[in-house]
Order: structure tokens, then sequence, then C-alpha cells
């Protein structure tokens, strides 16, 4: 059940990165690496909060089979920083959901959390050491090469 909600969480940030305003250009705004950077530090907090005790005995309930929802399409976006970190967040959770901790009521196997938190610090390093340093990138003549996303999913809603 707990991985669950981290599936959830995860396939949400990805959607946040692909329909961010950096993905339709080669610079990854300082708005959006604040953003992405929040999204891992969540994952982190909520890693904590479902590897903490109490680990629940659910015998009436366990095992059982949860069916969640569709995850996001990687997309082709204009930056490729958008791309990798799409792609780092929907490794790590595909590793969850394959994850022997997918079969446990509640809570992480200690190998399953290391992988984990191994690829939260990998986004965040890139992040870092990689988009805050040496991106953006002048690429004139190969730009741009993805089509545009199109503002987020409720933008043709009128609200009062």
């Amino acid at each position: 059940m707990d991985l669950v909600g981290l599936w959830n969480r995860i396939n949400r940030y990805i959607v946040e990165v692909q329909k961010s305003q950096s993905a339709n250009v080669s610079l990854t705004l300082e708005s959006d690496l604040i953003r992405y950077k929040s999204y891992f530090s969540a994952l982190r907090f909520l890693i904590a909060h479902v590897d903490s005790d109490p680990r629940l005995d659910l015998p009436e309930t366990n095992p059982i089979e949860y069916v969640v929802r569709e995850a996001p399409v990687l997309q082709d976006l204009e930056n490729e920083n958008c791309v990798h970190v799409a792609l780092l967040l929907a490794t790590v959770r595909q590793e969850l959901l394959m994850s022997q901790s997918s079969r446990l009521s509640t809570g992480l196997i200690a190998f399953d959390k290391d992988r984990f938190m191994a690829g939260i610090a990998k986004a965040e390093s890139y992040l870092e050491n990689y988009v805050e340093k040496a991106t953006p990138l002048d690429m004139p003549e190969s730009s741009p090469r993805a089509a545009i996303q199109g503002a987020g999913l409720n933008s043709s809603v009128n609200r009062v």
C-alpha cells in the first residue's frame, strides 16, 4: 500500500517535469529547478515515513494486489534536462514497482530503499553538477526539435 502512494506521487512529478516551462526550451529555468528539487526532497521525506516503524502486521489483507494508475508516457521534449529528470524518476518508480518491497503490506526492504535513495541522489546530483553548471547550451541549428508540450491539464477549463 505504501508503494502505491510513491507510484502516484512519482507519476505526478513526471507530469510536472514534462509540462514545466523548461520542457519547451533548452534553458532550465530557476523556478523549475526549485520545483524539481522540492520533488526529490518530498520523496526523501516520504521514503523516511514509509520506512519508519511501526511496520504494520496485516495478516487479513496482505498479500493483496493493488491496481495502480497508468504511468504517464515519457515524452520527447525540447529540453534534454527535463527528459533526463523524467527518465530518472520513471526508473526509480519502476524499480520500486518490481521490487520485493512491493509484496509487503507496508515498509521497504533495506536493499530496495537503498536503490531508490541512490536514484534520487543521482537525480539531485545531475541537477547540481550538470544542469546548474553546464547548461544552457546554444544550439541554434538543432532547435526547436521537439513539439511544444502545451499548457497544463486544466488549461481549457474556465474558472471563476
